[in-house]
């Protein structure tokens, strides 16, 4: 859940990227490559390939041992055998379930709403987009 949520945080934050090309960064594979520079956001790095995206929390949470990478991969692609990754992630992603209301007004934002399936307890959705969702 933490994961989906923090790629959640993520795509929001891809508005204030730069595409930079990085051409001595291919060890994971021969296709074209671009590191996105970010502007405002910190604490992470994305790495864009053709089929797949790496992206690297540095610092996850407070005194993380480990940074954390997820493999972002096309629907219907498939992933070299080289990249590491601690987790996959198929995209687009096709369904979610958020904990917070915090979470729904990105969600409607992003054009996704139809795409939550699951929430705690909904009486705390104020959202009237969520709210007619609920009622169907």
């Amino acid at each position: 859940m933490k994961k989906i949520l923090l790629l959640l945080l993520i795509t929001i934050s891809f508005g204030n990227c730069k595409k930079q090309e990085n051409t001595n960064l291919s060890s994971q594979s021969t296709k074209k490559k671009f590191v996105d520079t970010l502007q405002y956001a910190t604490g992470f790095q994305v790495q864009k390939y053709t089929d797949y995206t790496i992206i690297t929390l540095f610092n996850p949470f407070p005194n993380a041992s480990k940074s954390y990478i997820y493999a972002l991969v096309k629907r219907g692609k498939v992933i070299p055998e080289n990249v590491k990754y601690d987790q996959l992630v198929t995209v687009p992603i096709q369904k979610i379930v958020v904990t917070s209301t915090t979470h729904i007004p990105a969600l409607e934002d992003l054009g996704v709403l139809n795409k939550l399936i699951g929430f705690p307890n909904t009486k705390f959705i104020s959202s009237k987009k969520a709210r007619a969702l609920i009622e169907q």
